[in-house]
């Protein structure tokens, strides 16, 4: 089992680690996206339209097959 002080001496340490990492994302990967700016933006692209494929197939498939209810009107008040 672990004790209380080794369970706060390893939140501690995940919470510094996961800082650093963030911390190092930060600051290189605007420089590797500088670098390979090209290759970034076609496979994002390339992501974004099978992404849009996939939905246009699910929309088609599921959700036009949920039955809809009529469309009450709103009432105003005056």
């Amino acid at each position: 089992l672990i004790s209380f002080d080794e369970s706060i001496a390893m939140r501690f340490t995940f919470f510094f680690c996961a800082k650093f990492l963030g911390f190092l994302c930060l600051h290189s990967l605007p420089v590797f996206y500088e670098h390979y700016q090209a290759e970034v933006d076609g496979l994002a692209h390339k992501g974004n339209r099978q992404v849009k494929k996939l939905y246009k197939r699910f929309d088609s498939r599921v959700l036009n097959k949920i039955p809809r209810g009529p469309v009450k009107e709103k009432k105003h008040k005056k």
